[in-house]
């Protein structure tokens, strides 16, 4: 029996019982979710990347209406402009983006409608310097590798939604490409995430390590 049908049979239980089983399927819904990123993260590992010319204004823009319901419930604000177009994997990159993107409007401060800018320097490395910078949360700057790691929240469990896998999943996806990425936080102001892209591929293989 799923979470929807429990809740249509809510009715028939005590409100004690119903607390316990809001907290059951909030369990299940976390585990879930856990499972799924974990599967993502191991299949980033694996094959070679098929990659193409990919418009990240258009790309960032797909994101932005994908989480319309949460920018705009947090009376959010998303900047972009002139982006390049960089090679990569589409849905590689669409993952990437898109957990940076949502973690801004996600870890947002209480008191203060959330902002996320995206901009884009051409670095002198041959490569494409992508900085995804919000006035959130932050954090201790100290953590900025930590972060990184699986698994790893550096906010009480609960009081966000989330696996703790999706940074994970965009060093392993920067990387793969050749890429890196760094984060840089301030407690209770700001974190910024510079992605430095490579402009071409022919340099390394895109086969899994």
């Amino acid at each position: 029996m799923n979470g929807g049908r429990l809740k249509d049979e809510s009715d028939k239980l005590s409100p004690i019982d119903n607390k316990y089983l809001d907290k059951i399927i909030r369990a299940a819904y976390s585990m879930n979710v856990l499972i799924e990123d974990i599967l993502q993260y191991s299949q980033i590992a694996v094959g070679k990347i098929e990659h193409e010319k990919v418009c990240l204004n258009q790309l960032v823009e797909e994101i932005k209406e994908q989480l319309e319901d949460l920018i705009e419930g947090s009376k959010g604000t998303l900047i972009f402009k002139n982006l390049p177009r960089i090679e990569g994997s589409k849905s590689q990159l669409y993952q990437l983006f898109l957990n940076l993107i949502k973690n801004g409007f996600k870890f947002r401060r209480a008191d203060t409608p959330p902002v996320v800018t995206l901009g884009c320097i051409e670095n002198g490395n041959n490569t494409w310097k992508i900085s995804v910078e919000n006035n959130g949360i932050g954090f201790d700057d100290k953590y900025s590798k930590k972060i990184f790691e699986p698994f790893q929240r550096l906010n009480p469990q609960g009081e966000f939604e989330g696996s703790g896998v999706g940074l994970a999943i965009c060093e392993k996806i920067v990387m793969r490409h050749g890429g890196t990425i760094r984060a840089y936080g301030k407690l209770g102001e700001a974190a910024k995430f510079v992605v430095e892209w490579p402009r071409e591929f022919s340099n390394f293989s895109l086969e899994p390590k």
